[in-house]
């Protein structure tokens, strides 16, 4: 189909990339531009990938100091906004939380059988300790509380991805679960989407695309000029497990000395019951798709001891409940590249690199993006993200 027979049946505008910034993209679309045709093109499921296996964290100032400051803040916000809309709390777990710094000392413990074994450590636990009365509070050293309720949040990744989702599709979005293999340029414009679904090969005719496609995105590489566009393959694991006892809402990033070495595992209780470690990342080749990532056993097998350290009482001798990695969607400029693509692919929106911020960064960059299509002024300003050092 040319690009004047797709303008006269309406714009179409197709989304790459079924995680949290492909999903925030398509509901905001939805709403800036209610008469557009919507389709998200997914190869595995909605959130398969770090949407789905990520820790869920929100900050509103954590990211002050670098690139992503303003548009952090902007998505803090949103992420509210979203809560009340969608009903987050029941629907995906959202919820305000403490956040606390917590240095702690196990050099001469490890675990046996799921039970720590060693010295006990002081008699009487650091001043502060008392706040995380479910840690073993002979061994911590210190704590530094680094976020309350009205700048710490958390959400469950994947229910909030499919939850997004579910509304950008109640507006008039479409799923098509298939996987991309290239795009259709013609005068410098992509016209169509070459798509294998259902066992077959199709186009899928666009008047604009968003390439919200993850730690995959240097696959764009082969269809688009963007010869800049190259990606760190940095594998992060996380562990899941459901404690013996009830957790309060506090956000815990973890210093330890463990034996001979440091730990720092990030602890993220949820509010249904289970608890979340992950901080164990390492860098190995990025397989071709999203179900085709696994775990190294003895990473989570770290994760699940320094929680049986951390809390003999609540998380001692746990088995967990999920073993999982994800690829963090990381640029070697360490910036993510959100706008248009210009000349040689000037209907293509790009929007990726968040490395682990993306479940915070993911409605701003979404709304921004669908700015972008609406032809309004950017929420954020877009310079630190310029795409066009991908050219």
């Amino acid at each position: 189909m040319s690009p004047s027979a797709s303008d006269e049946q309406g714009r179409h505008i197709v989304i790459v990339g079924g995680g949290v910034i492909g999903v925030c993209s398509a509901y905001y679309i939805t709403r800036l531009i209610p008469d557009a045709k919507v389709t998200l093109i997914e190869g595995t499921e909605i959130a398969a990938a770090a949407s789905g296996k990520s820790g869920g964290f929100l900050a509103l100032d954590w990211c002050d100091s670098g690139p992503l400051g303003k548009l952090a803040r902007k998505s803090f916000a949103l992420h509210a906004e979203l809560a009340a809309e969608l009903d987050g709390p029941r629907h995906y777990d959202y919820r305000l939380l403490d956040t606390w710094q917590i240095e702690a000392d196990f050099e001469d413990r490890e675990v046996v059988d799921g039970k720590a074994t060693g010295r006990k450590g002081p008699k009487r636990a650091v001043k502060g300790a008392e706040a995380v009365p479910w840690l073993d509070t002979t061994r911590v050293l210190q704590t530094t509380v680094t976020g309350n309720h009205s700048s710490t949040a958390q959400v469950t990744p994947a229910k909030f991805a499919r939850t997004v989702m579910k509304a950008a599709q109640a507006n008039g979005a479409k799923l098509v679960i298939g996987t991309v293999r290239g795009l259709r340029l013609e005068n410098g414009r992509v016209h169509a989407v070459k798509v294998i679904s259902d066992g077959r090969r199709r186009d899928i005719s666009c008047t604009d695309v968003v390439l919200a496609m993850g730690p995959w995105s240097a696959q764009a590489k082969e269809w688009l000029p963007l010869p800049n566009l190259n990606m760190l393959d940095t594998r992060a694991h996380s562990v899941v497990l459901l404690p013996k006892e009830p957790v309060p809402a506090q956000a815990l990033f973890v210093n330890m000395k463990v034996g001979t070495g440091y730990a720092e595992p990030e602890v993220y209780p949820r509010s249904d019951g289970t608890v979340y470690l992950c901080g164990e990342a390492d860098e190995v080749k990025l397989p071709p798709t999203a179900a085709q990532v696994e775990p190294a056993d003895e990473a989570t097998q770290r994760l699940v001891r320094c929680a049986h350290l951390l809390s003999p009482t609540h998380l001692g001798n746990t088995k967990p409940i999920r073993e999982q990695a994800c690829f963090l969607p990381t640029l070697v400029d360490g910036r993510p590249a959100i706008g248009k693509l210009g000349p040689g692919a000037s209907n293509v929106v790009m929007a990726t690199g968040h490395t682990c911020w993306g479940i915070l960064n993911s409605p701003a960059t979404g709304l921004v993006v669908a700015e972008l299509l609406a032809g309004l002024e950017p929420s954020v300003g877009l310079s630190k993200f310029d795409t066009k050092r991908l050219l």
